[in-house]
């Protein structure tokens, strides 16, 4: 294993070195399939642009200094300063990757430390990593060092990726695909946002995976990652891993769409818009659900995405769940796709609680019993306050919950939800579980 020193810089400099490595067996990606990126510029008159890296299978190969390039951008925000490392691997080989790195001041003082890895990096393919200074600002360089190793334990998947990039003024979705034979682990987007002078102005990052932190083969994740301000152009990355788990193509799941009853309400305040999912269980089993969703205009224009989870719903119960499209206002539909998860780790409770409403003129309050045995944990009411012309006009929600975040057994406890304004009827659900 070799380390190198990298050169301090000045930070506002953007640049690219070759840094060192070791030699040893490879790991190849999992397909000979190649990834595509997508770009739809919704901001003016559209753009596109398309870049395909082919997977390559190769046998031990041995890696070298020059078969890296790094680019390395600064950021500061309010509270501490992160320098973003972009790497790409030139070489055939597959590499874990990790790198130590010192903020330094204007006289060359230490003021920040800290380590960045990237589990896997396969034959082609650009990843990234950064530095997080915590409470440290006023950066002028970095210092760096640099280790990888051949020997991974995981296998690559980012070139095995599709992805689609839709831009909007304040936010960049990401539609991910995985075209590979194996499950996607633990995918996260990372978008640096910049300015036309090339700084970046924000960053934002989101894991784009289904309820077992994957994306299966063939199968496609959506997620939203926002900037809070303009910006001029972004870039965005991913992170991800293998362990060569797959699936079964033809497996028949316990559950589907049709196992479930589904209502749906959008909301749209000041700042975002929210859709809510209520959902009732015709399954003849416990289920965990997740869902996946994507915001699009009048005309089809993606304009934001989210995801949402339902922990534990039983035989017969009804919860809700909903996806929060941040700053994103005139969402004409909602397009969104649930997946099911047969053997989930909680046990069913809100079939066991007994409800009683009071609706008075600006509020809802809601008293709950717990008829079960075992604790309610977390018991969330929502509710949804609804015009005559059945229009969710205001939303609200709350625990309902004790000290220990539990509805003890035969015990009850009220929560007040408030809607602000007169309403013509309301709709209580609730989300809980139990060990």
């Amino acid at each position: 294993m070799k380390k190198v020193l990298a050169i301090a810089v000045c930070l506002a400099v953007i640049f690219a070195l070759a840094l060192a490595g070791c030699g040893g067996p490879s790991v190849v990606p999992d397909s000979n399939k190649s990834g595509e990126n997508v770009v739809v510029d919704n901001r003016g008159s559209g753009a596109a642009s398309n870049q395909e890296v082919q997977n390559t299978q190769q046998g031990n190969v041995t890696v070298t200094d020059e078969d890296f390039t790094i680019v390395g951008y600064p950021y500061e925000n309010s509270f501490s300063s992160m320098y973003f490392l972009v790497i790409t691997n030139n070489s055939k080989g597959t590499v874990e990757f990790s790198a130590n790195g010192i903020a330094r001041d204007a006289n060359g003082g230490m003021i920040g430390v800290d380590d960045l890895s990237i589990d896997v990096l396969g034959p082609g393919e650009t990843s990234i990593g950064y530095f997080y200074f915590s409470d440290v600002k006023d950066v002028v360089s970095v210092d760096y060092t640099f280790e990888y190793d051949t020997s991974s334990y995981y296998y690559p998947v980012i070139s095995n990726l599709s992805v689609e990039q839709t831009l909007n003024n304040q936010n960049v979705t990401v539609k991910v695909t995985n075209n590979g034979n194996s499950c996607a682990e633990f995918v996260e987007a990372h978008a640096l946002f910049f300015d036309n002078n090339n700084n970046i102005i924000s960053h934002a990052s989101n894991y784009v995976v289904d309820n077992d932190s994957e994306i299966k083969p063939g199968k496609s994740v959506t997620t939203q990652l926002d900037s809070y301000e303009s910006y001029d152009h972004v870039e965005v990355y991913f992170t991800g891993r293998s362990t060569g788990k797959t699936v079964d193509p033809n497996a028949v799941s316990a559950v589907s769409d049709s196992n479930f009853e589904i209502a749906e309400h959008l909301y749209e305040d000041s700042y975002s818009t929210q859709y809510y999912l209520v959902v009732k269980s015709n399954a003849s089993i416990p289920v965990g659900i997740t869902a996946n969703a994507t915001a699009k205009d009048a005309n089809g224009a993606v304009l934001g995405a989210d995801s949402m989870e339902i922990d534990i719903l039983g035989p017969g119960e009804t919860s809700i769940g909903y996806f929060y499209f941040n700053d994103v206002k005139g969402v004409a539909s909602v397009e969104y796709e649930l997946s099911y998860n047969t053997e989930p780790y909680y046990t069913p409770i809100i079939g066991s609680l007994t409800i009683e409403q009071t609706i008075n003129n600006k509020n809802v309050i809601v008293g709950v019993t717990n008829n079960s045995t075992k604790a309610a944990q977390f018991v969330e009411a929502y509710a949804l306050f609804f015009d005559a012309n059945n229009k969710v006009i205001k939303t609200a929600s709350g625990y309902v919950v004790d000290d220990d975040s539990e509805i003890k057994p035969g015990k009850t406890l009220v929560e007040q939800l408030d809607a602000y304004c007169t309403f013509d009827h309301v709709e209580v659900y609730f989300t809980g579980r139990a060990d």
